[in-house]
């Protein structure tokens, strides 16, 4: 048929799409291409940018794992041992190959963090696809935007979460080999295998048994298939378990159980805190807790959508993905609610699996389900199914909720994700000094600055690390700041009041200033908008720190750099960076 006076295109007699079409779905082809490789790339960009090869935090249990294996006493008890609520039995494997070549160079374990979300990544697409082939490749654009964005970027900067990025590629994996067309028993095997090796990288690996259940139970595979994963899941979560040690794990479930209400409130904030924004501290944020019950509302309905329609397109795959973010943050509503929903940003790598499983199974076409002989349940699954095709409103309406939350994630994700980046990148350095000089380093500088432990645990470690040349140790940066000496904002820094504040009449001043064994006097000075600078006095040391009062009508309103002095006997003067402040007594 000619429209439009016969300009329409004939489509060829073969039935394949006009050559109109072709060369369309070639362009958006070209530019879904562009658009993975660019993120590939700004992810690996990302990682080169803020990356430092330093030891620390929990990565000085990496050093006595390494150490351990230098003197001949490494056990499989020590690959083994428990590390907070964490079995890390595969993480420490890299470890050890990584200290033997390349010196434990921590960039090198960031890169493969990073190589290995992306890996993740592109599994996830290609399961989906393998199973919706017509879906176009521009529409996966979104997936790769979300989950390679520089938010979740930023935990790959920590080169110990490499045991979050094992488990997450380990739950890639076995979902795309669950999902094959024809499911063997030699690729259950192997699927079975890359859930263990999730399951012993990290607690979340865990998960991946339930989400795999999921994703067989929709595909209805053959009863031995699923009850084979269900009991290698229980297996492995048993084996996880034997002499576990709850005291030593770093959550707690009883404020949950105590406080429920405040724990749904945790839920809701932690699945909509994928933003990068700063929250409140507190167990729950509003404006956090309105998206994640968005959020939540579509993946029901989403997940539903997949349950009652065709399953043999790739709905499913975002069904277990819904099935792990959800047993995720719902985890860490019970085991991080003392921490408070601010805590929740730096787990938005496995939150987003929650967003963009609700992607994924919106965007499978919904079919009606098979006929079935079976009744009851089935019926009415089927009868529920009829009646929702019937109001595609619902349909329309959850996409425009997704798709309005994603426009507005992507771009904050990558804004807070870069900022947060320049700020580890910042920190990290700030550390670098503070290793460098261990010897002279004030201890609370040493907890404060690389890692939570005793400061003699740490300085123990020191020794060995800088004779092996391992990570930081193996830089010009060590040698460099070991001549310059610690950073001198690193032993001072103010309080009260707070940077950008406006402040007027007569206001307290608070600084913190860190030494060893010594009689030190601490001191506050000002510089005024024209660069002259006035002394506000001395400081007196109580149990808040060191204290001061300064009455603001003395000087002129305006904007004022407030920094706090820390003087030792027989070392240089130290001063804290400054904090801007403005002073504002007039009408």
């Amino acid at each position: 048929m000619e429209l439009d006076g016969g300009t329409a295109e004939r489509a060829p007699a073969d039935g394949s799409p006009p050559a109109s079409s072709r060369w369309t779905g070639r362009a958006a082809n070209s530019v879904a291409a562009l658009v993975f490789l660019l993120i590939g790339v700004g992810a690996f960009w990302f990682i080169h940018r803020f990356a430092v090869n330093l030891i620390y935090f929990d990565q000085w249990k990496d050093i006595a794992l390494v150490r351990a294996a230098h003197t001949g006493s490494l056990t499989f008890g020590t690959l083994w041992a428990q590390h907070n609520e964490n079995r890390i039995l595969f993480p420490n494997l890299v470890v050890l190959a990584l200290a033997y070549t390349t010196h434990l160079d921590v960039i090198v374990e960031d890169y493969l963090s990073g190589a290995l979300w992306c890996l993740a990544v592109l599994l996830i697409v290609l399961a989906h696809r393998r199973r919706s082939p017509s879906t176009p490749w521009i529409l996966y654009c979104p997936v790769a935007l979300v989950l390679l964005s520089f938010l979740p970027l930023g935990d790959a900067l920590f080169g110990f979460n490499l045991t979050w990025f094992m488990a997450l590629a380990g739950l890639a994996s076995a979902l795309f080999l669950l999902d094959r067309p024809a499911l063997t028993w030699p690729w259950m095997g192997l699927a079975v295998g890359a859930a263990v090796v999730g399951s012993y990288s990290s607690l979340q690996g865990l998960l991946i048994w339930p989400a795999g259940l999921v994703l067989l139970w929709l595909r209805r595979r053959p009863r031995p298939l699923w009850l084979a994963w269900a009991a290698s899941g229980a297996v492995a979560t048993t084996v996880y378990f034997v002499g576990f040690d709850l005291a030593s794990s770093s959550g707690s479930a009883g404020s949950a159980l105590r406080h429920p209400v405040s724990a749904v409130r945790f839920f809701f904030s932690a699945l909509g805190n994928v933003f990068g924004q700063p929250v409140g501290s507190g167990p729950s944020s509003g404006p956090s807790s309105a998206l994640g019950l968005a959020v939540f509302v579509v993946a029901v309905f989403a997940f539903v959508r997949v349950c009652r329609s065709d399953r043999s397109g790739g709905g499913p795959i975002g069904a277990a993905l819904i099935t792990f973010g959800f047993l995720f943050v719902l985890s860490t509503a019970v085991g991080r609610l003392d921490l408070g929903v601010a805590n929740t940003t730096r787990y938005s790598v496995f939150t987003l699996t929650f967003w963009v499983g609700t992607y994924l199974a919106l965007l499978s076409p919904s079919r009606p389900a098979e006929p079935s002989r079976r009744t009851g349940w089935r019926r009415q699954s089927e009868a529920a199914h009829a009646h929702l095709s019937r109001r595609p409103v619902l349909l329309m309406l959850s996409w425009v909720v997704l798709v309005a939350l994603l426009v507005v994630q992507v771009p904050r994700a990558f804004l807070h994700g870069y900022q947060s980046g320049e700020g580890w990148h910042a920190a990290e350095l700030d550390s670098v000094a503070v290793a460098a000089n261990i010897d002279t380093a004030p201890d609370m500088v040493v907890v404060r600055r690389l890692g939570n432990y005793q400061p003699s645990y740490v300085r123990g470690l020191v020794p060995f690390a800088r004779s092996q040349h391992l990570s930081l140790f193996d830089t010009a940066l060590a040698a460099r700041d070991r001549r310059a000496g610690i950073d001198p904002t690193l032993l001072v820094a103010v309080l009260r009041p707070l940077a950008g504040s406006t402040v007027s009449g007569t206001v307290v001043l608070d600084a913190r200033a860190e030494f060893r064994g010594v009689r030190a006097i601490v001191s506050f000075r000002l510089t005024g908008p024209g660069g002259e600078q006035v002394s506000l006095g001395t400081a007196k040391q109580t149990y808040a720190g060191w204290l001061s009062y300064w009455d603001t009508r003395s000087r002129a309103d305006g904007v004022y750099a407030l920094e706090a002095q820390l003087a030792v006997p027989g070392r240089p003067l130290a001063t804290s960076a400054p904090l801007v402040v403005v002073v504002r007594n007039g009408p």
